[in-house]
């Protein structure tokens, strides 16, 4: 039995010996069968919005599990700071998508620098720790072409072209060179060494 069923049987059950008072007269009288309806209705309009309320709080609970960075907080007598839990490996020839969970998502924030991107942020580097560094790329999307026409706030800040493949006005594509190098505050000791394509 459904939870509108379940309504449904409770609310026709007692349409029998329900009374209310009017406020004019005081009288007495017994709702009929269209306010039940009338009633059932709101219920099952409530239902469903909370049914969509669920839904949509499961995927948001699922992409920020998929997106967000697992955090450990260390605490000494001094200060406390919180440190990113890095999964160390390098990249090699597998695509992107296998190594999504490998790599820490950057954005790009107000004033030109990096940080660890968050829900809703569009992503255009990934970085990973190796033996201590903290090394990043440029990531390759539907967004590489708009990132080309707006590369002097979102590539040339923390990439150098080293390469005289393309002109970067009829590129539609970015290769990497070498990988860059991040402090831990995201700031750019080296930039990603890259070619336009």
């Amino acid at each position: 039995m459904t939870i509108c069923e379940f309504i449904s049987n409770i609310l026709f059950r007692k349409s029998k010996h329900h009374k209310i008072k009017s406020h004019s007269d005081n009288k007495e009288k017994r709702l009929d069968l269209s306010e039940y309806h009338y009633i059932l209705k709101r219920q099952e309009e409530r239902i469903k919005q909370l049914e969509q309320k669920y839904s949509n709080l499961e995927k948001r609970i699922k992409l920020f599990n998929y997106t967000t960075v697992q955090k450990n907080e260390t605490k000494d007598e001094k200060t406390s700071s919180s440190t990113i839990s890095w999964i160390i490996q390098q990249p090699n020839e597998q695509t992107e998508v296998d190594l999504q969970n490998n790599f820490i998502q950057l954005s790009i924030q107000s004033g030109g620098r990096l940080k660890q991107a968050e829900i809703g942020d569009t992503i255009y580097y990934k970085a990973w720790k190796e033996k201590g560094q903290i090394y990043f790329i440029f990531v390759n999307s539907n967004r590489t072409k708009k990132a080309i026409n707006n590369r002097t706030t979102i590539i040339e800040p923390f990439c150098d072209n080293v390469g005289n493949m393309k002109s970067p006005n009829n590129a539609d594509s970015i290769e990497i060179v070498k990988e860059g190098v991040l402090n831990s505050n995201f700031q750019v000791l080296e930039k990603v060494k890259i070619k336009y394509v």
